[in-house]
């Protein structure tokens, strides 16, 4: 099931982060009372840090979602079961997405300070053109591997089918 956000300027608050039923269901208060709901507060503020970061003096929009992996990857990270989609359109998303090192730099950061992150992608806006990096086994974030075959089912961990 895809999960859907909305990050919304304000000329007073800044980055407002407009939560789907998803977090609003999962009865965590406005205020960091435990680690659990802190570590959600410093994920959330990494994932509008890092739209921030992608569209700041380009010509970008970036939307954003999130999807449970663990149906399509169930040899998923423990406790990492979700993803992030960065859907990216205008006109510098071309070299955006040519530019494996900030989609690393980016990936990293989210993937390190949100714990139940497993997955970030970039991706062009309503396109099959897309970068998937996730968490390894051995701790670090790296870019999935394309399997040129047709799709027939689940795929193993760090890997994906490609158009």
């Amino acid at each position: 099931m895809l999960k859907k956000f909305l990050f919304v300027r304000t000329a007073t608050l800044g980055y407002v982060l407009i939560l789907n039923s998803f977090f609003c269901s999962s009865g965590m208060s406005q205020t960091p009372t435990n680690n659990k709901e802190h570590k959600l507060n410093d994920c959330t503020s990494t994932i509008v840090k890092s739209q921030n970061v992608i569209e700041s003096g380009r010509n970008v929009q970036v939307n954003i979602s999130s999807k449970d992996v663990s149906q399509e990857y169930p040899d998923h990270p423990k406790n990492r079961l979700y993803s992030y989609s960065f859907l990216m359109q205008g006109a510098a998303t071309s070299s955006i997405m040519n530019s494996p090192r900030f989609l690393q730099i980016i990936a990293t950061r989210i993937i390190n300070n949100c714990p139940s992150v497993a997955i970030v992608e970039f991706a062009y806006l309503d396109s099959d053109n897309f970068v998937t990096l996730g968490r390894m086994k051995n701790g670090n974030v790296e870019e999935f591997q394309c399997l040129n075959t047709g799709y027939n089912g689940k795929v193993k961990w760090g890997y994906m089918y490609c158009p």
